[in-house]
């Protein structure tokens, strides 16, 4: 049976990556850091910050979504991921050191290894991350296809306990989930996508989600904002004003359910806007890899954004999410200038001969155990 494509998800993914874009325009950008709460741009902006946070969890729930009911792993995929993020640590390496931007050329060879080959210093962590999800995706479906919709909620309420409530609350990383960075909360993630899949939320209202979207980011702030005036009260140094901002954070995982739920029942029926819409989707782990590249978070990102804290609050609000906007627009050209340097050189015809070698490697040593 032919499962008709939802382009709710497809938009979602678009925005989520615009949401990760603008975690790190906040974060590496040096707004959150050159400010306090005693302003009320500092508000406005960790606010934004609040409502960016469920953006990872969402893009990982994502691939639950869509893979829960695969069977078999297309390896093509994951050799096309390999060579985009070969081509892009190559292209802008070549950019940055050709050109000399922000004298990259007196950093020495260890920074260039690095911007070659980001992965072996912890950079593109959620790729690294992925790729042990992505070989773990058809155990993780038989597990998941195994239960009835009540177990599996009862299953993803026990870890949600356990790996967001206790870790969060106890102040002590108990699982080593690493505050969300780390393939267990990505599995996690997954399992909640796949079980949006198989629940039936046609019922449920998106005004009411996004209500409760809007309750849960409010409560994030106004916690965070108590523990840092109480602790500074109490201390004379505010701490743990970070407290619910963070991937496992209660409220930011019932935010991300709350907006997928809302994006998986929209429906999309504009030919038109669905070719574009599929362009943007389908670019959105270019954007990922370029800017999150070593060389564009650490020297364009690192603290040119601390200008917009000066801004009147009107102009802040329109203001971040355009650049947001024109970075992934930016992105997405690369995007489609490698998609054609990839066709005219046919290099997609490899895709198929590295899978085959790989999976015979893989045999040869699976019949060698």
């Amino acid at each position: 049976m032919l499962i008709k494509r939802n382009y709710g998800i497809d938009l979602l993914r678009i925005i989520s990556m615009l949401g990760i874009i603008g975690l790190h325009v906040i974060g590496q950008g040096g707004l959150l850091s050159s400010g306090s709460f005693d302003s009320i741009n500092y508000f406005i902006i960790y606010f934004f910050e609040i409502i960016f946070y469920s953006s990872v969890n969402i893009f990982a729930m994502i691939t639950g979504y869509l893979y829960v009911n695969k069977k078999n792993l297309n390896y093509k995929n994951l050799i096309s991921l390999i060579f985009q993020i070969a081509f892009y640590c190559l292209l802008i390496t070549f950019i940055f050191y050709g050109f000399n931007f922000f004298d990259v050329r007196t950093l020495g060879i260890k920074n260039l290894i690095i911007s070659l080959f980001p992965p072996i210093a912890g950079r593109y962590w959620y790729i690294v991350c992925y790729i042990l999800v992505f070989f773990a995706i058809p155990y993780l479906n038989k597990l998941i296809n195994s239960f009835d919709l009540y177990e599996l909620k009862k299953m993803l309420f026990t870890f949600f306990i356990l790996l967001s409530i206790i870790t969060t609350f106890g102040f002590t990383d108990f699982f080593k989930i690493n505050g969300g960075y780390s393939p267990f909360w990505l599995i996690f993630c997954y399992f909640l996508g796949a079980y949006i899949n198989k629940a039936n939320f046609e019922k449920t209202s998106k005004l009411k989600l996004f209500i409760l979207f809007i309750l849960s980011s409010v409560l994030t702030l106004v916690i965070n904002c108590s523990v840092y005036y109480l602790t500074d009260y109490l201390f004379g140094i505010p701490k743990a004003n970070n407290l619910l901002l963070t991937y496992i954070s209660p409220t930011i995982v019932f935010s991300s359910i709350c907006i997928f739920i809302i994006f998986s029942l929209i429906k999309i029926n504009s030919n038109k806007f669905i070719t574009l819409l599929l362009k943007l989707s389908n670019a959105a782990f270019a954007v990922y890899c370029i800017h999150c590249h070593f060389l564009m978070y650490d020297f364009v990102f690192k603290s040119n954004f601390i200008f917009l804290m000066d801004l009147s609050p009107l102009i802040i609000i329109i203001l971040i999410p355009l650049i947001i906007i024109l970075i992934y627009l930016l992105c997405f050209i690369f995007e489609q200038l490698r998609l054609y340097l990839f066709k005219v050189f046919r290099i997609e015809n490899l895709y198929s001969k590295i899978e085959l070698l790989f999976k015979k490697i893989f045999l040869f040593f699976l019949k060698k155990i």
